[in-house]
């Protein structure tokens, strides 16, 4: 098997970089001990996996495949990856969740993952990090990207994935008006609706160019067992229902608590040709 290095020299990163070597001298933060919380998230989404799996979304032995996560947080859907792929890399933009990757991935010796601080692109929607082409075999993106992110990144998703290689996209359901959502997701849509975010245009625009890069969409909607999810910072910034978490609590949603709401989320699946 050959060592993470040469697999993240192969696809064209630079292992200096990685979050090992890029984050020394950077102060843990003490407010939070991260472990118990991935490890039962490493359940959780190794369950997604699973579900993947057997609804024939993917092969039944990934062992030899390379995945490439988008938005990774503390980076547990990576571990849930890592521990059924060869490699996995993870690109985070918060410097505090790659910190508490780390620690994660050092307490679990978990040595074919990978964790970069930044994307795959800049805020311009120019690639941050270049990788080789026709190289990686999944990207997934659990809650991890926000609405214009994916349409400004789809274009390097593609060139990134194998022929046949596989992008998953879990996002919240009020990203599309077109599907039935709960009240909750309601309250939100409509906070968006407020601020005169034009949804159809999104979901037009997002469909429009999956098929002309030829993306075809293998499932798009709830995905049984993998329904809900607690709602953060990222979701509610992400959907432009705020600018900033301050933003949001100055003016919050009855009912709605970060972190602890559950809201209905959507798995989109869609293969290369």
């Amino acid at each position: 098997m050959h060592s993470i290095k040469s697999i993240l020299e192969e696809l064209g990163l630079d292992p200096k970089k990685e979050i090992s070597e890029s984050l020394k001298g950077v102060d843990y933060p003490k407010d939070y001990d991260p472990i118990n919380d991935f490890h039962k998230e490493i359940i959780e989404k190794s369950k997604f996996i699973n579900n993947l799996i057997q609804n024939g979304f993917l092969e039944d032995d990934i062992s030899k495949f390379n995945v490439l996560e988008i938005g990774g947080g503390i980076c547990s859907t990576a571990a849930a990856f890592a521990n059924k792929c060869n490699t996995v890399i993870s690109f985070e933009l918060e410097k505090v969740h790659c910190l508490y990757a780390k620690r994660c991935k050092e307490h679990f010796n978990i040595e074919n993952l990978a964790v970069y601080l930044g994307s795959i692109t800049d805020i311009e929607g120019n690639e941050h990090y270049t990788i080789k082409n026709n190289s990686v075999d999944i990207i997934i993106s659990y809650s991890g990207m926000f609405r214009y992110t994916v349409l400004d990144s789809l274009n390097i998703i593609h060139k990134m994935l194998k022929p046949n290689g596989k992008f998953i996209c879990v996002y919240p359901r009020f990203w599309t008006n077109s599907t039935e959502i709960n009240s909750i997701d309601k309250k939100l849509l409509t906070r968006a609706l407020s601020k005169n975010e034009n949804w159809n245009e999104f979901e037009n625009k997002f469909k429009e160019k999956l098929k002309n890069l030829n993306l075809v969409i293998e499932h798009h909607g709830v995905l049984k067992n993998q329904e809900m999810m607690p709602i953060g910072g990222d979701i509610i910034i992400g959907s432009n229902i705020a600018s900033s978490r301050k933003e949001y609590s100055n003016n919050p949603i009855n009912g709605l608590t970060f972190g602890k709401t559950l809201i209905t989320c959507n798995t989109l699946i869609c293969h290369k040709l």
